[in-house]
């Protein structure tokens, strides 16, 4: 979760950060009235943990604001880090087509190829039956390799 992000510029961390201030109040003081662990409330503030109901409810009872007003902005800033995500895999993904379609990676036929052919497809088996078997190469040998006998030191 990016701090700082959402339709607001709101997250619950950075509102949880502002009341902390407002109030005087340190991180470890606000935990131990919450029934949490200053890590705990310290994950949510650095936008790494999630507003829960339950946290929720313990923040109302603390500062006052509703717990619906902290899910909703828990769900306003994951909304918004969504359609982020969205938006930018994307771009991603045009930059790539894009990216295939000059290297020649892109769909269609390439250049000199045969109509209708795909790279790598294989052969029906009629078409494999009239050419025959391909030739093996000269002077290779069949059957198992010699075994290498390792060099003794005297």
């Amino acid at each position: 979760m990016a701090k700082g992000t959402g339709s607001s510029g709101k997250t619950p961390g950075t509102e949880l950060n502002k009341l902390i201030e407002q109030y005087k109040l340190s991180v470890r003081a606000t935990a131990i009235e919450m029934g949490e662990t200053p890590i705990g409330l310290k994950s949510i503030i650095d936008g790494k943990r999630k507003v829960s109901a339950e946290i929720a409810l313990k923040l109302e009872k603390v500062f006052g604001k509703k717990a619906a007003e902290w899910l909703q902005l828990q769900q306003d800033h994951d909304l918004a880090e969504a359609k982020s995500k969205t938006s930018l895999q994307n771009k991603i993904a045009k930059m790539k087509k894009a990216a295939d379609i000059e290297s020649g990676h892109g769909r269609g036929p390439k250049p000199g190829s045969k109509k209708g052919a795909k790279a790598g497809s294989k052969k029906s088996p009629k078409a494999a039956a009239k050419k025959g078997p391909k030739p093996k190469a000269a002077g290779a040998k069949r059957g198992p390799k010699p075994k290498s006998t390792p060099a003794v030191s005297i």
